[in-house]
């Protein structure tokens, strides 16, 4: 078996159909990370409550969910890391990592300042957490792998732009949830919509 068959074999299922194959990565990413990461959560709980240590099952919930999230692209990476080589320059690579930490700085000196102005204080450690949790899990499920997946038929141009759009939709489309939160559904829609729109354009 050649060295390109044996790098393809755990895909061969979604690389029959490169369209669905999409749709089946983030499936198969939602499952890992939604379903998974909080059942080992579970255990921990139940393992540390059996010690009389209470945890709080939400924030134990989202480390593992991290932890899932990062084994996840770290796996990804070992798979598919050669499908990205010679499409990146070290020049391009370190000017997006340059852009990126001064989004996030910006962000971060944002909710500083406000905190400080509004006197409210700054949000406690567990919304650290949580907010981590939505940005390392969002961007794992509906940008890294399915983009890891489409960079393996990247001939098939159609199939990249494909990509974004799904993986938008279906990012959009996870936000009808927030209706079992209690949000209401008007509400709800606008930020389907907005979710949806965000994940397309960025």
């Amino acid at each position: 078996m050649s060295k390109e068959k044996k790098a393809k074999r755990p895909f061969s299922i979604a690389d029959k159909n490169p369209y669905v194959g999409v749709i089946l990565e983030i499936v198969w990413a939602l499952f890992w990370i939604l379903f998974i990461g909080p059942v080992i959560a579970g255990f921990v709980t139940k393992i540390f409550a059996a010690n009389q240590v209470t945890l709080n099952a939400e924030i134990v919930s989202a480390v593992f969910s991290i932890i899932v999230a990062i084994i996840l692209l770290c796996f990804y990476k070992k798979k598919m890391g050669k499908e990205f080589v010679g499409y990146f320059s070290n020049k391009n690579t370190k000017l997006g990592l340059l852009l990126m930490l001064a989004w996030l700085g910006y962000w971060v000196l944002d909710a500083i300042i406000v905190a400080i102005f509004s006197k409210i204080g700054l949000p406690q450690p567990e919304v650290y957490i949580l907010a981590l949790q939505a940005g390392v899990v969002e961007e794992t499920v509906f940008r890294i792998v399915p983009i890891f997946f489409a960079m393996r038929h990247r001939e098939n141009k159609k199939l990249v732009i494909y990509t974004f759009v799904v993986s938008s939709v279906i990012f959009g489309m996870i936000h009808i949830s927030n209706v079992n939160a209690g949000a209401p559904l008007d509400i709800t829609i606008f930020q389907v919509v907005a979710a949806g729109m965000m994940g397309l354009f960025m």
